[in-house]
């Protein structure tokens, strides 16, 4: 699909319209092109470049070369007419895209490195992440380290206030000893 504000080429057929003949060397000369914008007004378009493309091969097919300035459009509607007894053409519709060109595309923000995530998370301060931690977490880990008590059967631990219980767990010992010898959640 032709590109808005570039030049582009369009390519069209003149033909005898009582015999249907290809019409053979039109040019700028004998050739008036209209053009019209998103459904304006037609108007000539001044110093149409015009080139017969083949007269052998392809007979009565024209190339009309739009400069860029005249396809500041989305719909465009080319009309031919001619000089040259009973020659005629069909009207050309383009429709014109807007593309992006990667230049004017802002540059995508740097990704971090797994090291600079990992600096970040670990250095995150526990106390804005213990209240969405799940218990079996490296959060509770800290928090056991930093805030944890047992208490008779319980092994607490507790958020970084020392005082928001984060969980609990059964504290398992010998009969024969002091020691504990698990924990249980």
């Amino acid at each position: 699909m032709p590109q808005k504000n570039t030049t582009t080429s369009v390519t069209f057929y003149v033909y005898d319209n009582l015999n249907g003949i290809p019409v053979l060397n039109e040019n700028q000369n004998t050739l008036t092109v209209y053009i019209s914008k998103d459904g304006g007004s037609f108007s000539v378009l001044s110093s149409p470049e015009i080139t017969e493309m083949d007269t052998t091969n392809l007979p009565g097919v024209y190339r009309l070369l739009l400069p860029a300035a005249q396809t500041n459009a989305s719909h465009i509607i080319l009309r031919f007419t001619s000089t040259t007894q009973n020659a005629v053409s069909e009207p050309c519709e383009l429709y014109l895209e807007s593309y992006v060109v990667a230049s004017d595309i802002p540059s995508a923000p740097e990704i971090p490195t797994a090291a600079e995530i990992s600096d970040a998370i670990l250095t995150r301060n526990v106390s804005e992440v213990e209240s969405l931690a799940p218990v079996h977490s490296l959060c509770t880990i800290i928090l056991a380290h930093l805030e944890s008590k047992v208490e008779g059967d319980f092994w607490n631990i507790r958020r970084s206030d020392g005082e928001t219980l984060h969980t609990s767990l059964n504290v398992l010992s010998s009969e024969n000893a002091d020691a504990i010898i698990g924990v249980h959640s």
